[in-house]
């Protein structure tokens, strides 16, 4: 398998497709791409393409799937429900192959805003295309530890429960050696 990007490269472009659903965009740098597909009634489907050399030629399918909307329950370790908590991380995995996001700035560019958990500590996740699986997910909260879930297939309701363990206020400093460039 490749490795994950650390960064993509934006195209800022979208197309409709032509009858037989192919798209093309030409003269794209060599980089990886998230394409995203979307189409009323449907889930917002993704599949990464990697170019590796200018002038590649880069293909895949995209198939669309009806949406599935599913939630996490967020519990402290004495089981109340935690209202706040908010999905740091999502990797999926489905029909389009493996997808990540890692933080708010890729959920946002690949349009999958994800709300903090309600007062029920009911998480919604992302609708997403039927028959995929969540290959794990990390969840953050101000005042808890982080907590994760993963081989969780999403159906309708509430797929998991993630417990979020105390947690606690690290503070450092950081110096740099004597003499040496101060980082900025």
């Amino acid at each position: 398998p490749e490795a994950r990007p650390r960064r993509f490269k934006p195209v800022g472009e979208s197309m409709e497709t032509g009858g037989d659903g192919g798209f093309r965009f030409a003269d794209l740098a060599a980089g990886w791409y998230g394409v995203v597909a979307e189409s009323d009634g449907y889930a917002t489907s993704f599949r990464y393409l990697p170019i590796h050399e200018e002038g590649q030629r880069a293909e895949g399918d995209v198939t669309l799937r009806k949406p599935v909307s599913s939630a996490v329950l967020v519990r402290d370790e004495p089981g109340r429900p935690v209202p706040g908590a908010r999905l740091r991380s999502l990797t999926f995995v489905g029909e389009n192959g493996e997808f990540w996001l890692r933080n708010d700035e890729e959920r946002d560019a690949f349009g999958l805003s994800v709300a903090a958990s309600d007062e029920g500590g009911r998480l919604r996740l992302p609708p997403l295309p039927e028959g995929t699986k969540i290959v794990t997910a990390t969840i953050d909260h101000a005042s808890l530890a982080p907590a994760a879930i993963g081989d969780v297939e999403v159906e309708p309701g509430d797929v998991a429960e993630v417990v979020m363990p105390p947690g606690v206020v690290v503070a450092m400093r950081i110096a740099a050696e004597e003499g040496a460039e101060r980082p900025k």
